[in-house]
């Protein structure tokens, strides 16, 4: 009896322990940023792995030959991250220095009332 006993207190211990590792990164909710997209152009799977690779191009002079990349431009966006490091990665990591002098002069900015979902609003268009 004291084999079993012991069996089922090792099993509920490590269920227990495999709870309470996985519980923090469920109970963290997202976060809403303000992101700013740089320009960049739009990638295409080409070879059907799922990851696009490649630029999507264009014909611009009617000749039928696919000769210009599509870009995206420049943009704001709402941007949900979940919380458990993309956030302050990515808070820390991305700006623009949009005048090269060395300074971040657009920074993305966490969205967490009424003025700031107004401000990131506005921005986005």
């Amino acid at each position: 009896m004291n084999r079993i006993q012991t069996i089922a207190a090792i099993a509920m211990f490590a269920v227990v322990l495999g709870m309470s590792a996985i519980s923090p990164a469920m109970a963290k909710a997202d976060t809403t940023i303000c992101h700013y997209a740089e320009e960049e152009p739009v990638l295409i799977d080409t070879d059907g792995d799922g990851v696009p690779d490649t630029p999507l191009l264009i014909d611009t002079n009617g000749d039928g030959v696919l000769d210009t990349a599509v870009v995206e431009e420049a943009h704001w966006a709402f941007l949900t991250l979940n919380n458990n490091g993309a956030t302050n990665g990515h808070l820390k990591n991305h700006g623009e220095d949009t005048d090269g002098d060395g300074e971040i002069d657009i920074a993305d900015f966490k969205v967490v009332d009424q003025d700031t979902t107004d401000t990131c609003t506005g921005l986005v268009g």
